[in-house]
C-alpha cells in the first residue's frame, strides 16, 4: 500500500474540518516552499490530492493526511532542512569564503553564518571555503543578480522573482539576523543601492534593463523601517548611485541616448550630467559610482549593444569633463582600499586608482574568475562595503530546464527526456513540430520522431535577441535576428526547405514577438522605443510596400501581441491600469480596450478555434470562453490549473496550446542550480597583495 493509501486509512479525510486548497497553503502549512513539497509528493508520497474539474486550484491536502506523513518522515525532512557538509573548495585567499550553493540562495542564513559574521572572530584556517545552504522565501526564484551591501557591511539587499506576484520584489537581509524581510511596494523593482547611512534603498522599478532599447522605468527611494517606496524621477534601469552630499545619480535615456542624471534624494528636479557624443541614440551612460571624498564618479560608456564592447570613464561633478580610464570593461565600483572593480569578458578585475587624480595606477589584475554578469544590460553581480566585506555571485546561472505536455487539469509529462535551457515554445499549426529556444539559438523539434534540427545558429548576431518565435499558416517560421547595433531584423524561413532565411522587416529598434493572423496575411509585434515604451505595430503582407503601421503606441506598456485566429482582435498586454494586465482591442480598429483578466495577468494565447483565450496569473493558468462574432463576448475566467511552470511576464509567452486545445506545452526547471553567493571577509587583504601595489 502506497503512503498515500496509508495516510487515507490513517485518518479518512471526513474527519478535517478543512482542506489546504493550493500549494502555496500546502507549503506554508508544512514550513516548506513550494517546490520542497512538489519534490515530495513525486518522490516520497507525500499526500496531495488532485481535482479533475476546479475552478480554484488543481490540488488540495488534508492537515491530518500531512501530520501523519510529516510523523513517518521526520528523518527525511530533518536532512532536506538542513545543510549537507560540503568539501571546502581551494582558494588562494586568506579570507574567509562562504559560498551559498544546492540550488536555493539568500533567505534563512543557516546559523553558523549568522554565528560567525556576529562574532567578529576571523578564521584560522587561510584556505578555508565553508558552504552554506539556504533558502528562499517560499514561492520565489532567483533569476537575477540584482543585490548590493550597505557601505557598513551589516545589510544586503536582493531581488527575487515572486511566482505568486507574477513580479520582482526586494527583499531585504540584516547580516546578523536569521531572516530576510519582503521590503513592500517594490514590485517591479530592480538594481538595488544604498544610502550612504543604509537606512534606505533606491532602485529602478518598472523597466527593462536595456537602456534605450526599452521603456524608461523610475527611480524610486524606501526606507528600510517601512513605509511606501517614494517616486523620485523617470529612470532607465542602468544602475544608480547615492552620494554622501544626499544626491543620486541616475541614468535616463532619451532620443539621442542614455546619460547621467542627479537629483536630491528628498526629491527635486533631475540635472543631466552627461550627454550622450554621438547621435544616433545607440550610446549609453551607465552605472555610476561615487568616488568617496572628491567630486567624481566613474561610469561605463558603450556605443554598442554589449558593454563588453565598452569602456569606463571618469566624470568631473565640478567641470563637467570625462575622461576614459579603462579601455574596455563596464561595472566599475570604486573600492575604499584604493582599487577601481570591474568586469571585463566575465571576471572581476581590480586595479589601483589614484582618487586625487582620477587615474588608475599600474596595470589591471583578473581577481575572481567567473562572476554572474550580463553584458548587455551591464550588470555585474558584486558588491563590496566600505571595510572589505565582498559579497558576489560566483559563476553563470545553470538551469536545466523540461518541457512538459500539461492537460486542462494540471497532469503533466515529458515532452522529450532532455533537459536544456528551454525557452518560447511555439507549435507548428499542425501540432507536428516545435520551434524552441535553447540559450539564444532556435531549435525545430519533430515531436513524432523525438528528433531536432539547429536553425540559424551561427549568424543570429553576438547579441542576439530573446529566440521567439511564430509560426505562419503556411509553415514558415518566423524570428528576430539583432548583429552589431540595435537594429533588428524579423526574417522567415521554411526549415526544411534548405533554403536561406530572408528579411521581412527590419527596424532601427529592437523589436520582438511576432504573431500572425490565421490567413498569414497580419502580422503583429511590439517595438521598444524610450520616449513611448514599448508599442503595438501591425505589418499587412497585402500592401506594395511592406511598412508597418502604429496600432497602439501610448506612455504605457504594451507588449506580447496576439492576434484573433479570425483576425479581427489583438490580445496584449498592458500596465495602463499601474498594473500588468491582459486587454483585447479590436484589429484594424476604432473601439476602445476590453479588459480580460480580472486584475493582473499576463501572456496571453488563443484557442485555435477562437473560443478561448488563456493567460498566466502567476503561477496559475487562466481559460476565459468567449466569442468574436458577431461581437464580442467574453465568459467566465477560470483557472485550469496552478503550477511553478516558467513565466516570462516581459517579453512573449512561454508556453505554447495544441490545436485541439486540450494541451499546453510548458517549460519546467526540475534541475535549475543558482549562482552560488560568495562572502568574502577581509578581501582588500587580497588586493593589497596584488601585483603594483
Amino acid at each position: 500500500m502506497s503512503d498515500k493509501d496509508i495516510s487515507s486509512a490513517e485518518t479518512g479525510p471526513e474527519q478535517d474540518a478543512r482542506r489546504l486548497e493550493s500549494w502555496k497553503e500546502i507549503a506554508a502549512y508544512l514550513g516548506r516552499d513550494v517546490r520542497t513539497v512538489q519534490r515530495w509528493e513525486r518522490g516520497e508520497g507525500l499526500p496531495v490530492h488532485r481535482l479533475q474539474h476546479n475552478k480554484l486550484g488543481s490540488v488540495y491536502a488534508y492537515p491530518s493526511e500531512l501530520d501523519a506523513w510529516r510523523r513517518r518522515h521526520e528523518p527525511m525532512e530533518a536532512l532536506s532542512s538542513s545543510p549537507e557538509p560540503q568539501p571546502a573548495a581551494a582558494a588562494p585567499r586568506r579570507a574567509i569564503t562562504v559560498t551559498l550553493v544546492a540550488g536555493v540562495v539568500l533567505l534563512a542564513a543557516v546559523s553558523a553564518f549568522a554565528v560567525w559574521w556576529m562574532s567578529g572572530v576571523e578564521s584560522t584556517d587561510a584556505h578555508k571555503v565553508t558552504r552554506l545552504a539556504m533558502a528562499l522565501p517560499s514561492n520565489t526564484q532567483l533569476p537575477l543578480i540584482d543585490l548590493a551591501i550597505s557601505r557598513d557591511g551589516r545589510r544586503l539587499v536582493y531581488v527575487v522573482q515572486d511566482l505568486e506576484r507574477g513580479d520582482r520584489v526586494l527583499y531585504l537581509r540584516e547580516l546578523d539576523r536569521f531572516d530576510s524581510q519582503l521590503l513592500h511596494g517594490t514590485e517591479g523593482g530592480r538594481q538595488p543601492f544604498f544610502s550612504p547611512d543604509g537606512e534606505w534603498i533606491g532602485f529602478i522599478s518598472d523597466a527593462l534593463p536595456e537602456g534605450n532599447y526599452a521603456r524608461p522605468g523610475r527611480l524610486k527611494k524606501v526606507a528600510i523601517r517601512g513605509g511606501p517606496p517614494i517616486i523620485l524621477a523617470e529612470a532607465s534601469a542602468l544602475g544608480g548611485s547615492w552620494s554622501d552630499d544626499d544626491t543620486i545619480v541616475f541614468a535616463r535615456a532619451n532620443v539621442s541616448g542614455t546619460g547621467l542624471y542627479r537629483i536630491p534624494a528628498a526629491g527635486g528636479t533631475a540635472e543631466r550630467l552627461t550627454a550622450p557624443q554621438m547621435e544616433d541614440g545607440k550610446e549609453r551612460h551607465a552605472w555610476p559610482e561615487h568616488v568617496p571624498g572628491t567630486d567624481t564618479l566613474v561610469f561605463s560608456i558603450t556605443h554598442e549593444p554589449s558593454f563588453d564592447q565598452g569602456k569606463i570613464a571618469v566624470l568631473s561633478l565640478r567641470t563637467r569633463e570625462v575622461h576614459t580610464v579603462i579601455a574596455q570593461g563596464y561595472h566599475a565600483r570604486f573600492l575604499h582600499s584604493g582599487h577601481l572593480a570591474y568586469v571585463l569578458s566575465g571576471n572581476m578585475m581590480a586595479i589601483r586608482f589614484d582618487r586625487r587624480s582620477s587615474q588608475p595606477i599600474g596595470s589591471p589584475q583578473p581577481v575572481i574568475e567567473s562572476i554572474s554578469h550580463e553584458p548587455i544590460s551591464g550588470r555585474a553581480a558584486f558588491s563590496v562595503s566600505s571595510d572589505g566585506l565582498l559579497v558576489y555571485f560566483a559563476g553563470a546561472p545553470v538551469s536545466r530546464k523540461q518541457l512538459m505536455w500539461v492537460t486542462r487539469e494540471g497532469h503533466s509529462t515529458p515532452v522529450i527526456p532532455e533537459t536544456a535551457s528551454y525557452s518560447y515554445p511555439r507549435l507548428s499549426p499542425d501540432g507536428r513540430r516545435l520551434a524552441v529556444g535553447i540559450d539564444r539559438e532556435i531549435w525545430i523539434i519533430d515531436l513524432l520522431r523525438s528528433t531536432r534540427t539547429r536553425l540559424t545558429a551561427e549568424d543570429r548576431g553576438i547579441s542576439p535577441p530573446p529566440a521567439i518565435t511564430a509560426w505562419t499558416p503556411d509553415g514558415r517560421l518566423t524570428f528576430n535576428r539583432r548583429l552589431h547595433s540595435p537594429e533588428t531584423t524579423i526574417e522567415w524561413i521554411h526549415p526544411n526547405a534548405g533554403e536561406t532565411a530572408a528579411v521581412l522587416l527590419r527596424r532601427p529598434q529592437l523589436i520582438a514577438a511576432p504573431s500572425w493572423s490565421q490567413d498569414g496575411k497580419l502580422m503583429t509585434f511590439f517595438e521598444f522605443l524610450a520616449p513611448t515604451s514599448r508599442n503595438i505595430w501591425v505589418l499587412d503582407l497585402r500592401e506594395r510596400e511592406l511598412q508597418p503601421k502604429p496600432f497602439l503606441i501610448t506612455l504605457a506598456n504594451e507588449r506580447a501581441p496576439r492576434f484573433s485566429p479570425d483576425g479581427r482582435w489583438i490580445a496584449y498586454v498592458s500596465n495602463s491600469s499601474g498594473q500588468d494586465e491582459v486587454f483585447l482591442k479590436p484589429y484594424p480598429g476604432p473601439g476602445a480596450q476590453v479588459p480580460v483578466s480580472l486584475g493582473r495577468g499576463t501572456e496571453p494565447v488563443w484557442s485555435s478555434d477562437a473560443h478561448e483565450l488563456f493567460y498566466r496569473e502567476g503561477n496559475r493558468m487562466i481559460a476565459v470562453p468567449l466569442e468574436t462574432s458577431p461581437a464580442l463576448s467574453l465568459g467566465q475566467a477560470h483557472v485550469l490549473f496552478e503550477e511553478p511552470f516558467i513565466l516570462d511576464p516581459s517579453f512573449a509567452p512561454q508556453y505554447d496550446v495544441s490545436p485541439d486545445g486540450k494541451r499546453f506545452i510548458m517549460i519546467s526547471s526540475p534541475e535549475q542550480t543558482t549562482p552560488g553567493l560568495a562572502v568574502v571577509q577581509n578581501w582588500f587583504d587580497e588586493l593589497k597583495r596584488l601585483p603594483n601595489n
